[in-house]
C-alpha cells in the first residue's frame, strides 16, 4: 500500500459491536467463518477477496461458525442493532456465481425473529422486528468464481426523503448554502464567499424542508469510535451526525464532497463513509488513482490549497526589510557549485529576509517562521518527491504576500506558476537570480505584483468553490465586481485616446461613463457608443441633473485623468485591493514624489489618512449621495466629506511604475 495511505485499523475485539461501526469488523479476516476446502478469502489492500473454488453452495459468517442461524451462540460476539439502520455493501462479483447476502435478527433470547436480503452496490434500510436486539451477517455463495468487497457503509439512522422547497433556478455564490464540516480555518475562510449550514446547525436546517446545495467535508474531520460504559454501548456522536448527513443528502438528491487537504488516506474513513461522496477531491495528485481503487467512481480530481486574500496579500510585505535587499549583492561563482552548498552562501543575506525553504520543516515550524512577513525572497528547496504533486500552502501564501520565488526542485511549481516563479536549476541560477531582484527594483516591483495578482485571479478559495460547484453541476451566479470608469473629453480625439486606454485593461468588468461637451462629431459619438457598457453624457447637463446613484449602477467608481498613464494592471490592482482591505477608498499617496525611485515607500499597502488627486476607486454604496462634480473636480473635500467624516478607511495602493 502507498505510503501516504494508512493502514486499516480494525474495530477492537468484545462480546457487543455495535451496527454502526460494523466496517471495522467486516474486513478482519479473522472475524469471518467459512468452509476453507470451498472458499479461498484473503485482505488486500483494504478489500476482502473472496474465491468460490466449486459449485456448491455454501456460507461465510461474521463472528459465528454456527450455520444454524435460527440460534445464534450467546458466547460469540455479536452484531447490537439500532432502531433504524442503513447499510450499503459496496462490490463486484463474477456473473459464475450466485450471491445473496442475509441480515439475520434475534431477541434477548438469541432467537431468530426476523430475516432480510441486503442488496450489493444498493442503500438497504432497515427497521428491525420489535423484539430484534442483535443480528448476524452471512453470505451464501454457490457456483465458481470471485466477489471483492471494497467497502461497507452502516448507520443506526434511515433519514427519510422529504417533501423540499422548489430549488430557486440560480443563486449568486453567497446564496449557495453549504452543510459544511471543515476545519476552523476553512470554515472562515468560505464563510463570507457562501451560506454555511454547521453540522450543529442540521437539525434545525432540516426541519426548515429548505434544501441546502452541497455537503462539503474535508479531512480534518476526525472520525470517532465507539466505546463501553457501564455495560452500554457508546458511539461518538458526531460520526453519527456526519452519517445522518450523508444519508439525508443521499435520498434528497443533494451532491456530496470530501476534499483531502491532508495529502494522505485513511482507509477506516474511506472505508466507512466514502460509498456515498459523490465527489473526491485532493490536494495531492499522486493519490487519485489510489483513490480510483478504493471507491465506486472517478469523480476524483486534484484541486490544491487556497488563500484567503484579507490573510495573505501585500499589507504583510515587510517594505523595510525588501528596501535594505535592494543593492546587495553576491559574487558570482566561476563554476557551478553543488545546491547543498547553497545554505552558506547566502547565510549573510537571512537578516535581509532571503530565506530557504527545507521539506524537514513541520508545517506547525512555518506557520512559526511566518515567511510571507519576515521573506523577501523565498528558495524553495523542498524534497524533491514531495513537491511534484503538491502545491505547497506555503508557496502560494508567499506569492499572495508579493514575494518572489526561486523555485530549484518543483515540477508543479514551475508548471502551475509559469513566469511568475524564478526557476533555477542550479547554485548560479538562484545566486543570479538573488542579484538580479537585489539590482533591479523595478524587476522586484514587477514579479511582486505579477504573484499577487496570479493568486488573487486564480488560487482563492472562492476559485475553489466555483470549481467544486461547476463539477457538482449546481448553477450560481458571481455577484459582479464591475467598476464604473468616468473621464471627460472635449474633442473626438481625446475620447478615442481614452477608450483606447480602458480597452487595454487586464480587467474586463468595466463601464464607462464618458462626459463630453459639444464638438466636431459628438454626435457620431453618441450614435456609435451609447450601449450596455459605454454611456455617453453632456457633460453640464450630468452635473446639474444627476447625482452618482443615477448613472453609476457598478460596485466600484473612478475618475481617469485624460493627462494620466495608466498600465495595463492599473484597474484590477485597485480592485483586488478592495478585495484584500477594508477600505472605502483606494489609491495612491505620494506618488509623484516618487518617481524614478522604485523603493517601497512608507505609504504603499497602507491605510492613510488621504492620498493623491486623481488616484482615487471608491466603493458606490459610500459616495452613492454625492455629485459628480466634486467626485471630479473636487475630490479631496469629496473624500472629506464622505469617506473620512464617515469613519470610512482609505487604503493607499502600490505606485505605478
Amino acid at each position: 500500500m502507498p505510503e501516504k495511505v494508512k493502514e486499516y485499523h480494525f474495530g477492537e475485539s468484545g462480546d457487543i459491536h455495535p451496527f454502526e461501526t460494523l466496517s471495522r469488523d467486516f474486513f478482519n479476516t479473522n472475524n469471518w467463518y467459512y468452509p476453507e476446502g470451498d472458499i479461498k478469502l484473503t485482505e488486500k489492500n483494504g478489500k476482502i477477496h473472496i474465491l468460490s473454488i466449486n459449485e456448491k453452495a455454501k456460507y461465510l459468517t461474521l463472528f459465528e461458525k454456527n450455520t444454524n442461524f435460527s440460534v445464534i451462540n450467546k458466547e460469540e460476539k455479536k452484531i447490537q442493532l439500532g432502531n433504524e439502520n442503513t447499510i450499503k455493501i459496496s462490490g463486484t462479483k463474477s456473473e459464475t456465481i450466485d450471491l445473496i447476502i442475509y441480515l439475520l435478527e434475534y431477541d434477548g433470547d438469541f432467537k431468530q425473529v426476523n430475516k432480510k436480503r441486503i442488496h450489493l452496490n444498493r442503500l438497504t434500510s432497515l427497521i428491525p422486528s420489535p423484539d430484534t436486539i442483535y443480528c448476524r451477517i452471512a453470505i451464501r455463495i454457490s457456483g465458481q468464481g470471485e466477489f471483492e468487497i471494497s467497502n461497507v457503509f452502516t448507520s443506526e439512522t434511515n433519514p427519510k426523503a422529504i417533501k423540499i422547497r422548489k430549488r430557486e433556478a440560480k443563486k449568486t455564490l453567497n446564496q449557495i448554502e453549504v452543510v459544511a464540516i471543515v476545519n476552523d480555518e476553512y470554515l472562515q475562510n468560505i464563510a463570507d464567499i457562501v451560506t454555511i449550514i454547521s453540522l450543529d446547525d442540521w437539525d434545525e436546517a432540516a426541519s426548515r424542508a429548505a434544501i441546502p446545495d452541497l455537503l462539503l467535508v474535508d479531512s480534518t474531520f476526525k472520525y470517532g469510535s465507539s466505546s463501553m460504559e457501564s455495560g452500554e454501548i457508546k458511539s461518538d456522536t458526531t460520526s453519527q451526525k456526519l452519517k445522518q448527513v450523508i444519508l439525508w443528502c443521499k435520498k434528497n438528491n443533494i451532491p456530496t464532497v470530501f476534499w483531502d487537504i491532508d495529502a494522505s488516506i485513511d482507509v477506516e474513513i474511506i472505508r466507512e463513509i466514502f460509498p456515498l461522496f459523490d465527489f473526491i477531491f485532493t490536494v495531492d495528485c499522486e493519490l487519485i488513482p489510489v483513490y480510483r481503487q478504493l471507491v465506486e467512481h472517478e469523480n476524483i480530481y486534484q484541486l490544491p490549497y487556497a488563500v484567503n486574500p484579507k490573510v495573505y496579500n501585500p499589507m504583510r510585505l515587510n517594505k523595510k526589510k525588501v528596501n535594505q535587499f535592494f543593492n546587495v549583492t553576491l559574487a558570482i561563482p566561476k563554476r557551478k557549485i553543488a545546491f547543498t552548498s547553497i545554505d552558506k552562501r547566502i547565510e549573510k543575506l537571512s537578516n535581509l529576509g532571503v530565506e530557504i525553504m527545507r521539506s524537514e520543516v513541520s508545517e506547525e515550524e512555518i506557520i512559526q517562521l511566518d515567511y510571507p512577513k519576515n521573506c523577501t525572497i523565498l528558495i524553495n528547496k523542498e524534497n524533491k518527491s514531495k513537491s511534484q504533486s503538491i502545491l505547497s500552502k506555503s508557496i502560494i501564501e508567499v506569492l499572495a504576500s508579493g514575494i518572489p520565488i526561486i523555485n530549484r526542485s518543483s515540477p508543479i511549481i514551475n508548471s502551475t506558476f509559469p513566469g511568475v516563479v524564478q526557476q533555477a536549476w542550479n547554485e548560479n541560477d538562484i545566486i543570479g537570480s538573488i542579484n538580479k531582484l537585489s539590482t533591479c527594483p523595478r524587476e522586484y516591483r514587477e514579479i511582486s505584483s505579477k504573484s499577487t495578482r496570479e493568486i488573487f485571479r486564480n488560487h482563492t478559495y472562492q476559485n475553489r468553490l466555483q470549481y467544486l460547484l461547476d463539477y457538482a453541476s449546481i448553477p450560481f451566479e458571481i455577484p459582479p465586481l464591475d467598476i464604473t470608469l468616468i473621464f471627460i473629453a472635449h474633442s473626438k480625439e481625446v475620447f478615442n485616446k481614452m477608450i483606447e486606454k480602458i480597452e487595454n485593461q487586464s480587467y474586463q468588468q468595466i463601464r464607462i461613463i464618458a462626459l463630453i461637451s459639444v464638438f466636431d462629431g459628438y454626435e457620431e459619438i453618441f450614435n456609435q457608443y451609447n450601449h450596455d457598457s459605454v454611456y455617453v453624457y453632456l457633460e453640464k447637463y450630468v452635473y446639474e441633473n444627476y447625482r452618482i446613484s443615477d448613472l453609476v449602477k457598478t460596485k466600484y467608481v473612478s475618475v481617469l485623468n485624460t493627462e494620466n498613464q495608466y498600465d495595463e494592471y492599473y484597474v484590477e490592482d485597485n480592485v483586488y485591493a478592495f478585495h484584500y482591505s477594508s477600505a472605502a477608498c483606494v489609491g495612491q499617496k505620494d506618488s509623484n514624489n516618487s518617481k524614478g525611485d522604485y523603493r517601497f515607500s512608507e505609504t504603499e499597502f497602507e491605510y492613510v489618512d488621504a492620498i493623491d488627486s486623481d488616484t482615487g476607486f471608491f466603493e458606490v454604496k459610500a459616495i452613492h449621495e454625492g455629485s459628480f462634480y466634486d467626485l471630479i473636480h473636487n475630490q479631496t473635500e469629496f473624500i472629506e466629506t464622505f469617506i473620512i467624516q464617515k469613519g470610512q478607511k482609505i487604503f493607499s495602493n502600490r505606485r505605478q511604475l
